[in-house]
């Protein structure tokens, strides 16, 4: 009897393992790649995200405001003092206090040196037995009617006419939540200076203050008011158009020849990326729209030409461009 060797049965190659590793192998790398693909372009849209923001015009009302703060101060004021030398033997009234006219406020041992008209008692420099010397300023008596002070820039100044609305915020009282109103009640039209001493036998040096402006206050209380000094905010509507077409001021851009223009909103897919990638400013790709202006306030521009109602423009500031106002 004669034997044969069986033959080795070749596995099938589905059940070789090295095939599968290489299988999972090749998908990984499909899976990566296509991953960083879709990572790549969701980069580069990204990019030009900034592309899709806009706005859309409308009818509102524009105002061009000027924002600084002021102090409380007395309508008037006068200062106090002695004619002679003397001793003081009494003093009546404290700082704050309400005075009318002819009130005694400080008697010496030669006079007696009263309220020259009703109002309050801002200041005081003395007290009882203290040697006074004539002409020196003992005490300060001010008005008890007050107005809001500050002092404007010569830009500002040329901006101010009197009857002005003011918005009026303390920040010092209930964290500055409470709105008053005011107008503009002066204007100066001289520049205040101060002397701040001589530099040189025929010249002295001078620090310009700005011009004086005072706000009167319609509806602030009068725990606030008779506090002189008191710091406020003030907000004066120099300029307001009401009802007019409208835009956020830095979507509006302008020429070289000072025209203005928008941009139109664009659609910002793969392939809009791609023609990005070819050119250096991505503005050669941006639709221009002419358009006509009049009015700037603080925040918007009025459009008198070029857009409708509820039209959406981009909003968006070319870093080579600059609005010429």
């Amino acid at each position: 009897m004669s034997y044969s060797i069986p033959k080795i049965q070749k596995k099938k190659w589905y059940k070789r393992w090295w095939i599968w590793t290489i299988a999972i192998v090749f998908i990984l790398i499909i899976i990566i790649v296509n991953v960083a693909r879709v990572s790549f372009q969701q980069a580069q849209l990204a990019k030009y995200q900034y592309l899709k923001e806009s706005v859309e015009t409308t009818h509102r009302t524009i105002r061009k405001t000027i924002s600084t703060n002021g102090i409380i101060t007395p309508d008037a004021s006068t200062i106090l003092t002695a004619k002679y030398p003397s001793t003081v033997t009494e003093v009546n009234f404290s700082i704050g206090d309400t005075v009318n006219k002819n009130d005694v406020i400080i008697k010496t041992e030669n006079e007696t040196i009263v309220a020259p008209f009703d109002g309050r008692l801002l200041a005081l420099n003395t007290f009882v037995h203290e040697l006074i010397a004539p002409s020196i300023a003992i005490a300060e008596v001010g008005y008890r009617s007050n107005h809001i002070e500050w002092f404007a820039s010569d830009s500002e100044v040329l901006e101010l006419k009197k009857d002005q609305e003011v918005l009026i915020t303390v920040p010092s009282f209930n964290n500055g939540k409470d709105e008053y109103h005011g107008v503009v009640s002066f204007v100066d039209i001289q520049k205040q200076t101060t002397e701040l001493g001589a530099t040189s036998a025929l010249t002295s040096q001078k620090l310009e203050n700005g011009y004086r402006v005072h706000v009167t206050s319609e509806d602030m209380p009068e725990e606030l008011t008779r506090v002189i000094g008191l710091s406020v905010d003030l907000e004066i509507v120099v300029e307001e158009k009401s009802n007019v077409l409208s835009l956020p001021t830095g979507a509006v851009q302008y020429t070289n020849e000072r025209e203005a223009f928008v941009y139109a909103v664009p659609t910002v897919d793969q392939s809009f990326v791609e023609e990005a990638s070819k050119v250096k400013d991505v503005t050669e790709l941006l639709q221009k729209k002419m358009i006509h202006v009049d009015f700037s306030g603080d925040e918007y521009t009025e459009v008198t030409e070029g857009l409708s109602e509820g039209e959406s423009v981009l909003l968006y500031v070319p870093q080579q461009t600059a609005s010429p106002f």
